[in-house]
């Protein structure tokens, strides 16, 4: 396991690359997009991005005169992808979208597009923390309290930037299988579904998006539970209390057994869970 010594490692790595990339030191390629140009590094580019990798290698005009041209994307965006592959990160976003379901599409969309496999899961993880601690609440407000007017409150100022973000997700990735990013937008509307897929004014908003949404069938689905849920106040799993605020968890499922018993697992006890919902789990 990394301890507190790898990661101080992993800093200091971290910060000898950033230092590279910001004074061009051994550089033996340029990327240029726009006005801007930056001296990088064959070998951190081709070793974290198979874009790069394919675009420095072989015969592409690219590996012969070291110089990748990127006009795809804006200068801003190119930048973001060089800092991540250097330093792990991307410090500098004022230029992407302030909304907290936006900016890590927005990311994950250019990871895509280079692939940058670390840059695809952190991105994903970005989306999940936030999405995580808005259904935390949602579920402690209808579970716990069934505070609909708080519900309602947090419905009213999540929705405008959630639905961008998922017009961005679904109108930048038209696939015919979901992407990492719709099922985890996905997964949190079944998570929150009080907040959302009972608000009129949310579902109104989202059904013009194209693509594979299907929040008819999911929206379906949970409606079987929806009047009469009741569940544990602990994980079934670890015992761990979700009515909390010191825990940043939600429910990642919910099973019903025989139509009537329904129980959660915490997002932490996903991976240990074996129940198949036959009522044979411990």
């Amino acid at each position: 396991m990394d301890g507190p010594g790898m990661k101080c490692v992993g800093a200091m790595f971290s910060s000898s690359d950033a230092k590279l990339l910001s004074d061009g030191t051994f550089s033996d390629c340029e990327v240029v997009c726009g006005d801007k140009t930056w001296k990088t590094h064959k070998s951190i580019l081709c070793t974290r991005s198979k874009w790069f990798m394919k675009a420095l290698s072989g015969g592409f005009k690219e590996s012969q005169d070291g110089s990748v041209k990127i006009e795809e994307f804006s200068p801003w965006e190119v930048r973001a992808v060089i800092q991540f592959l250097y330093t792990g990160v991307v410090e500098d976003r004022s230029e992407f979208e302030k909304s907290q379901y936006v900016w890590p599409i927005q990311l994950y969309r250019l990871a895509d597009y280079f692939q940058i496999d670390a840059m695809m899961d952190s991105c994903v993880i970005w989306l999940k923390e936030h999405c995580n601690a808005i259904a935390n609440k949602v579920q402690r407000n209808r579970v716990y309290q069934n505070r609909v007017r708080e519900i309602q409150t947090i419905a009213q100022l999540e929705t405008p930037s959630l639905v961008a973000g998922l017009k961005m997700a679904y109108d930048a990735f038209q696939l015919p299988q979901p992407n990492r990013m719709q099922e985890e937008l996905a997964a949190f509307l079944n998570k929150a579904t009080w907040a959302f897929l009972e608000n009129e004014n949310f579902m109104h908003q989202i059904r013009p998006i194209p693509g594979t949404l299907g929040f008819d069938i999911l929206a379906a689905r949970t409606k079987i539970f929806l009047d009469n849920l009741q569940l544990d106040e602990n994980c079934r799993k670890c015992k761990r209390s979700v009515d909390s605020e010191k825990y940043e968890i939600a429910f990642t499922r919910l099973t019903i057994k025989n139509r009537e018993e329904y129980f959660g697992v915490c997002e932490d006890c996903v991976p240990q869970d074996s129940s198949d919902g036959d009522g044979n789990d411990d």
